[in-house]
């Protein structure tokens, strides 16, 4: 189901419904523009480069994982759609993520 958006113009008035993107579209768009991520406001350095897509972890995949000039990761979990709409289960995620990554150096990341 998608979003329904009002839009008027000279009088009149179009009714559109927006259907939101698959997260594989998502992930494509920004492994090929990681400057679409806002690093800057994470303290991170750009560029970003994408070394990762679907990384698998023991609690799951990562949809994108990134790494920054100054050695720093950054974890993306994409949620789209009405089916997500609870943020606190993304940021679980990325915290289980996260405490896997911890621990690993640049060798396990190959």
């Amino acid at each position: 189901m998608g979003r329904r958006i009002l839009l008027e113009h000279e009088g009149r008035a179009a009714l559109l419904e927006e259907t939101p993107a698959p997260e594989v579209e998502l992930q494509e768009a920004v492994k090929r523009n990681p400057e679409l991520l806002p690093i800057e406001d994470f303290g991170m350095a750009g560029p970003l480069l994408v070394i990762g897509r679907e990384t698998t972890l023991p609690s799951g995949a990562v949809d994108l994982v990134g790494l920054s000039r100054a050695g720093d990761l950054l974890l993306v979990e994409f949620k789209v759609g009405p089916a997500n709409p609870d943020f606190r289960h993304a940021t679980s995620q990325l915290l289980d993520y996260g405490s896997h990554l911890w621990e690993k150096g640049v060798e396990d990341l190959e």
